[in-house]
């Protein structure tokens, strides 16, 4: 599981977008950590919610389905673009 870098990536400074790739196939991208909530909290983690303002809609990720982090190395919004691994 990949939980202690998804906190080292979600709480940098300054923080860069990343995308997190699940065991399913699916990529989930965090744009902005304030659209990032933790259910119940972090040293009780069950689920992670990542909102996306437009289109208004949001995605869970189970945390250990996370398989892999990328830093995200351009803005256009497209989950897939990979860059450097986190």
């Amino acid at each position: 599981m990949e939980i202690d870098r998804f906190y080292q990536l979600l709480d940098a400074k300054p923080f860069r977008p990343f995308v997190v790739d699940l065991e399913n196939g699916r990529t989930i991208r965090i744009d902005h950590p304030e659209n990032v909530q933790l259910f119940p909290y972090r040293e009780k983690l069950k689920e992670i919610l990542v909102y996306y303002p437009e289109p208004d809609t949001y995605s869970v990720i189970f945390p250990e389905g996370i398989t892999a982090l990328h830093i995200r190395t351009n803005g256009d919004g497209n989950g897939a673009d990979r860059g450097e691994s986190a």
